[in-house]
């Protein structure tokens, strides 16, 4: 059992990449068609699928070398980069641009999650940021490989909800997909921004 406030770390950090506008959304969106959120799950199975690897590899690997100067240049790191992840988000949230595009993109859903993810830069950059310190705090409270995996639970249920969603409304021909994206966004931009101030905190001070 994760202790409350590493869970609503997890979920709030979370956010950042899961739902953030991106390749893999736009993709899911676009091309659900008929499959609705079965689709959606399919593309989140396929992400999980390029993720779960990195993030043990990550664990396993931080473990080793954690000490009180890493974390604290971690969450120098991880804070830094949580600001730079709201401010783009609301960069786009200020763009008059489409908030979806049509992309090219895989027929086969699992194809699509695992391609979208493992050849994201951003993808990469968030779990060699943000993500590694998230890492480092799941590891402070416990380096068994048990409480890596239910931690990493708690983190990718979000990006199942949220891209069956987004293959669900785009089925239903929902007009409300771009508006409803925009509004979490907006809040979810904030939640970084509280988590991006708290990690330089910690590692400043």
């Amino acid at each position: 059992m994760l202790p409350l406030a590493l869970a609503a770390e997890i979920v709030g950090v979370t956010a950042s990449g899961a739902f953030s506008p991106g390749p893999l959304t736009f993709s899911v969106l676009v091309s659900s068609g008929r499959s609705g959120a079965r689709y959606g799950a399919l593309a989140a199975l396929g992400h999980m699928l390029a993720e779960l690897p990195l993030y043990l590899l990550l664990g396993l690997g931080l473990l080793s070398l954690l000490s009180d100067a890493s974390l604290k240049v971690l969450s120098v790191i991880g804070g830094a980069a949580l600001l730079l992840y709201a401010s783009l988000s609301i960069r786009s949230l200020l763009s008059e641009s489409p908030p979806f595009r049509q992309l090219n993109v895989a027929r086969n859903p699992v194809l699509l999650g695992f391609s979208l993810s493992a050849l994201n830069p951003y993808f990469l950059a968030w779990w060699m940021t943000a993500g590694l310190k998230l890492i480092a705090d799941i590891l402070v409270y416990s380096s068994s490989l048990s409480v890596l995996v239910t931690a990493y639970l708690a983190h990718v249920w979000m990006d199942f909800l949220w891209l069956s969603l987004m293959a669900w409304l785009a089925k239903e021909g929902s007009l409300r997909a771009p508006s409803a994206a925009r509004v979490l966004q907006a809040v979810l931009a904030l939640a970084l921004v509280y988590y991006g101030v708290s990690f330089l905190r910690e590692g400043l001070t």
